[in-house]
């Protein structure tokens, strides 16, 4: 009851606007910031590496994402046992992720050994964030949504 107050008062509206807005805002200023102090080359690898991650949230997704929401939200009858599924499925993709992952990053010049770890960590947290945000907006918590966003 009290959730559903604050939730019409204008700085409520206003924080979520801003939680959604600054890390964009941010990202942007930074890659500004980047183009103009850094190597051409370092520049490049920086943009690869943040595509791929960006590109590695739909792959590692499938897609499945539309599918589960809906059926939690369909049927309410045991949902934790839904997304425990969900998760399960998305630790099996993340596991081939990994292996084709090490076996395609390794064959890249500019990244050594321990950048293929911490890319394939990036991916999988990016996606699990992603994921997790997807669920809280569907249960109707979008304040906390937006704070996993920021």
């Amino acid at each position: 009851m009290k959730y559903n107050l604050l939730r019409n008062l204008p700085f409520y509206k206003f924080l979520n606007t801003a939680l959604r807005i600054f890390p964009l805002g941010m990202k942007f200023l930074f890659i500004a910031i980047l183009s103009k102090y850094v190597s051409i080359e370092d520049y490049g690898d920086y943009l690869l590496i943040a595509t791929t991650i960006t590109i590695s949230i739909f792959v590692l997704g499938l897609d499945y994402y539309n599918f589960s929401i809906r059926n939690i939200l369909k049927e309410k009858i045991d949902v934790t046992t839904k997304i425990y599924n969900a998760f399960f499925l998305y630790f099996l993709i993340y596991s081939i992720f990994i292996l084709f992952g090490n076996i395609f990053f390794e064959n890249i010049s500019f990244i050594k050994k321990n950048g293929v770890v911490l890319i394939i960590l990036l991916c999988i947290t990016e996606h699990l964030n992603q994921e997790i945000y997807r669920l809280q907006i569907a249960f109707k918590k979008i304040l906390t949504a937006n704070v996993i966003f920021f």
